[in-house]
């Protein structure tokens, strides 16, 4: 059974205004315990709203948002305790923090659930280990951290209260090489050590070729593609005719192929391209 489940969900902006805007068309969606799933789109398809109707943020003009094959707007009194099973981190993490310390901050949700203190301390480091932080950043400001710094807390704060799902928007963004690998590295771990489902919103394609196994793709509120990540990103033209940019490596073998070398370009990451490579020129070679 799905953990969430969004059936052919619209919503508009400003309804019945001047102002009204359709921002998502009947969109669909099924994730699972475990799942990593990457959503992409160019700035304005849909993104943002989309992840806000994951635990009741937003509500539907249309369509069912199930968790756990629950209608989430069945009770609206109930919202709070979707927001316990669906963790949301937005972009920028100063939206999310505002306790005087790191321990402060991302026990603040437990502490909502109404948690004992001990399970309360014991989450918190959980969190703190999970994000790659040790224990001389409880005490710490979290305004007076590196940006990076401040987004792993944030994302500790949700990872404490042990949703089902973790959503994730951008949140590699504006973090330098060595950053964002090292937080995909620690929220890979977390998502195979707790087998919670994670679900992120990305402008890299690289990161959503390297990490995820499905990818959904919205144009205009609707859904363009949505499958797994070779066959996604098979479509290359259609996904740079919608503003959209390919995984480097996807280009090379397209590249390649263009020029009539015989490749898969479904390989999408440095290694499953560099395998196809070697496989080429071992053909090479024994012709």
């Amino acid at each position: 059974m799905a953990i969430i489940e969004l059936r052919t969900i619209s919503f508009r902006y400003g309804a019945g205004t001047p102002f009204e805007k359709q921002a998502l068309q009947n969109i669909s969606l099924s994730v699972d315990r475990g799942d990593f799933i990457g959503i992409i789109g160019h700035t304005g398809s849909g993104k943002s709203t989309l992840i806000r109707h994951f635990n009741g943020l937003l509500r539907p003009d249309s369509g069912q948002v199930l968790v756990n094959n629950e209608d989430i707007w069945k009770n609206p009194r109930q919202i709070r305790s979707v927001r316990f099973q669906i963790g949301l981190v937005f972009q920028y993490p100063e939206t999310q923090i505002f306790e005087d310390t790191v321990a402060q901050d991302i026990a603040y949700g437990p502490k909502n659930m109404g948690l004992d203190q001990e399970t309360i301390n014991q989450r918190v480091l959980e969190a703190l280990h999970f994000v790659g932080l040790d224990d001389s950043y409880l005490d710490r400001n979290p305004f007076r951290m590196s940006g990076g710094e401040m987004r792993r807390v944030a994302i500790a704060g949700v990872m404490a209260m042990k949703p089902a799902v973790l959503v994730l928007d951008e949140p590699t963004a504006g973090l330098d090489p060595e950053g964002r690998r090292n937080l995909l590295k620690h929220i890979e771990q977390y998502r195979r050590k707790t087998n919670t489902a994670i679900i992120m919103v990305s402008h890299s394609m690289e990161d959503i070729a390297e990490h995820v196994q499905r990818v959904l793709v919205l144009d205009k509120g609707k859904t363009a593609f949505e499958g797994s990540v070779p066959s996604v990103f098979a479509h290359a033209d259609e996904l740079m005719q919608l503003g959209l940019d390919v995984p480097q490596m996807t280009k090379v073998l397209l590249g390649l192929k263009a020029k009539g070398y015989s490749v898969d370009t479904s390989a999408v990451t440095m290694d499953q391209a560099e395998h196809e490579l070697l496989r080429l020129f071992e053909r090479k070679d024994h012709e």
